[in-house]
């Protein structure tokens, strides 16, 4: 209940612009209903009410009071008085005076009343909203399925499919956007083919389905599709996302897709073949597997030029960094190694192979601490670990059949693979290293990313 009125009449401001954070200011005014002295206790009267002191008989002090509330709102409390405020205003901040000790009980808690109303419609007046975001709740999984032509989510605390949504033909790499509110989804109009498979006896690629969809990651809806050059296969996004750089298979080049405007602003000559494409932690380089070539080009973002170019093992498939960027890990298929690449100079340091049947090394994630490294090795069904200190291989475990894409909580407490021949992703408790459940999604799964 708000106090009884005496010398004070609460009244409320409407919002105006300008506050913190671009949000409204809410006013709270303390106008006075008569205009009594205004003597408070405090140090500098003790309760002498003959004593003088500055702030004897002034009028209601200007509190000119910043109140912290959520969605960085800042409220007001002000007398609503139309004269300038006069040096006796401040509660003698010259003499040591405060605001607990000036103000009388009743003020007091009037003003932590108004306090709240302030804060309560400053989250009004910012719109602040309880409602799920791509931020809130657990993480959830995205899988591109290549033959279905949709996207399944996943809500990673359940494990459980929570949408599908159709994007196109041939969805392959997935990333999400730096703020976790947009999902690009690479499309390809390409038909179908094994790498022994002659262009003559495919059928004519569809170029018109070529593109990067765009998904609400709020809505889980496709929103619309960006150019992003012929055949995309693999992209990265810029760390400031704006920018798209995106491996284009059957055209041996990358395309620089501005987000700003939705077009291609580059296409860059790169090795035959591209597929694999990593951004490094600091945004400033683009790592480009070339299957053909057996080599890596490296782009500079801020030029869109190329700076350097290494050989690495044979049908090099994908890149990750580590997280302060001293290196770089490279898959290479049917090497079945591991190529360690300094970063300073763009020179392979070490070759880690991995040996078993059908292994070949394919997606690749580094965990957010840096310390391991998870390979998916396709035929060989299995996923391979890295201990990144020693660049030795520490072990390995079975996640399902022909696993590609892989992707690791934030956390770093679960790791979820791709199957495609088996429609399913497996979810690996890292702790233990076992597979805790298989996930049903749609037709041969190749990507997967995870929104925070």
């Amino acid at each position: 209940m708000l106090p009884r009125r005496s010398h004070q009449e609460m009244k409320i401001i409407p919002p105006s612009k300008g506050g913190a954070g671009g949000c409204p200011v809410v006013n709270v005014a303390l106008e006075p209903r008569t205009s009594p002295p205004y003597a408070p206790l405090n140090k500098f009267n003790k309760g002498d009410s003959q004593r003088s002191h500055p702030c004897r008989g002034a009028a209601p002090p200007r509190m000119k009071m910043c109140i912290p509330l959520l969605g960085g709102v800042e409220g007001w409390v002000v007398p609503n008085r139309k004269d300038p405020p006069r040096k006796a205003d401040a509660f003698c901040p010259s003499q040591g005076g405060d605001f607990q000790e000036s103000m009388t009980r009743k003020c007091a808690r009037t003003f932590l009343i108004l306090s709240c109303l302030a804060g309560w419609l400053g989250l009004v007046a910012c719109g602040v909203s309880t409602g799920p975001g791509p931020n809130s709740g657990p993480p959830r999984v995205y899988v591109t399925n290549e033959a279905s032509g949709d996207v399944t989510v996943i809500d990673a605390g359940t494990d459980r499919v929570i949408s599908t949504i159709p994007v196109g033909k041939r969805p392959r790499g997935i990333q999400v956007s730096p703020n976790g509110e947009t999902v690009y989804v690479a499309l390809s109009g390409s038909p179908f083919a094994g790498p022994n498979a002659k262009t003559e006896d495919l059928p004519p690629a569809d170029r018109k389905a070529d593109g990067i969809g765009m998904i609400d990651a709020r809505k889980n809806q496709l929103i619309g599709i960006l150019p992003g050059g012929s055949d995309p296969e693999q992209f990265v996004v810029s760390r400031d996302g704006t920018r798209l750089y995106v491996s284009n298979e059957d055209a041996s080049t990358a395309s620089v897709v501005d987000l700003r405007n939705g077009k291609v602003v580059q296409t860059i000559p790169v090795g035959e073949e591209p597929e694999g494409v990593a951004l490094s932690p600091d945004g400033k380089s683009v790592f480009v597997t070339s299957e053909s070539e057996q080599s890596v080009t490296v782009i500079e973002t801020e030029t869109s030029k190329v700076m350097a170019t290494f050989k690495v093992g044979t049908r090099p498939r994908a890149a990750a960094f580590l997280p302060d960027g001293s290196r770089a890990y490279v898959t290479s298929e049917t090497g079945s190694v591991v190529s360690v690449v300094d970063t300073s100079n763009y020179r392979v340091t070490d070759s880690i192979k991995l040996e078993g049947t059908n292994v070949r090394p394919m997606g690749i994630v580094v965990a957010p601490d840096g310390k391991k490294l998870y390979v998916t090795t396709g035929h060989g069904g299995k996923v391979f670990v890295i201990d990144t200190a020693t660049n030795q291989l520490e072990t390995s475990f079975e996640v399902g059949k022909r696993p590609w894409g892989i992707a690791i909580t934030p956390d770093g407490k679960k790791i979820y693979t791709a199957n495609g021949p088996s429609d399913d992703v497996s979810v690996v408790d890292v702790a233990t290293q076992k597979v805790v459940t298989r996930i049903k999604v749609g037709t041969r799964p190749w990507g997967v990313a995870i929104v925070r």
